[in-house]
């Protein structure tokens, strides 16, 4: 099972409550409560490089088409916190882990 199975919240700054879950069947949902934004779909990992690859296949989105797409990205996990920055849907991978956002393991 992928290192990134779990619920994952930013607790911290200006988007503290933006929330992943990621399921061990390969499905996943985001919300963002302050703005009431939800989202859900199904994922890919690739754990064999590093960073770790992430794609998003975003097929529902409550605020319309624009939300939707493949949303590329790389992640570490280290204990309770995921390390995860994706670029926005259908602009190719983000690749610098310098620019990292982080979630701690709520769930």
């Amino acid at each position: 099972m992928s290192k990134i199975v779990g619920k994952w919240q930013i607790t911290v700054g200006v988007l503290a409550g933006f929330t992943y879950e990621f399921k061990a069947d390969g499905s996943f949902n985001g919300e963002f409560p302050m703005y009431g934004i939800k989202f859900a779909g199904t994922y890919k990992v690739d754990e064999s490089v590093t960073p770790h690859l992430v794609d998003l296949d975003v097929k529902e989105h409550n605020q319309g088409d624009l939300g939707k797409g493949l949303v590329q990205g790389i992640f570490e996990v280290d204990g309770d916190m995921l390390k995860m920055k994706l670029n926005e849907p259908n602009k190719g991978r983000w690749t610098d882990p310098t620019a990292y956002v982080y979630y701690k393991k709520v769930g």
